[in-house]
């Protein structure tokens, strides 16, 4: 990944101290992912513990989240526009111009990246993964339009996918019903 990347920052090793007013300035952690990688809120804190957090780097759009603990694998992207830091439990990577965000994306949260990671784990304690083992990882670095043709090419599959479930969901569910109207006619 050290190749792929112009920044991998692990986060502060303090823990964040938040607030319940909107202040603009805002910490990202694991509790703020759902099980999808997606934002579903943001975390306030005041100006001076966000300039303490972004001293080694300042997140910028674009910019990769990824979960190192708990829900580990997950990632998202800074959004544009917003004053975000790194809360704790998550990594920042910024791709360099060789790689697509996109493309680096799914590539570390690929199944088997996650695993080949979580093989290097030691001891007991709650799995998480080290900044080291980020770093010396490995990740298939086709030419950048290949990385594009990729990338279309999984967003549509995904999108298949989707529609795929969505169809199961809804056919499942007529299911159902039909059954249950089978029965009351069978008691009648």
């Amino acid at each position: 990944m050290k190749n792929t990347c112009d920044a991998i920052i692990d986060c502060p090793h303090s823990t964040s101290h938040y607030i319940d007013i909107d202040t603009r300035f805002y910490g990202i952690d694991t509790n703020c992912l759902n099980e999808k990688a997606e934002m579903t809120r943001l975390r306030s804190m005041s100006q001076e513990s966000y300039e303490q957090r972004i001293k080694r780097l300042v997140p910028e759009a674009e910019d990769i989240v990824y979960a190192r603990e708990g829900s580990i694998g997950l990632a998202t992207f800074i959004p544009p526009n917003k004053n975000i830091c790194l809360g704790q439990r998550v990594m920042l990577f910024r791709s360099s111009k060789a790689i697509s965000p996109l493309y680096l994306k799914y590539a570390v949260t690929d199944i088997g990246y996650k695993n080949r990671l979580l093989a290097k784990h030691r001891g007991m304690d709650a799995k998480h993964v080290n900044i080291k083992d980020i770093v010396e990882s490995l990740i298939p670095l086709p030419p950048l339009t290949e990385q594009i043709r990729i990338v279309q090419t999984l967003v549509k599959l995904l999108q298949y996918c989707n529609n795929l479930a969505l169809s199961i969901k809804q056919s499942e569910s007529q299911n159902e019903i039909l059954s249950q109207q089978v029965l009351r006619e069978a008691l009648k």
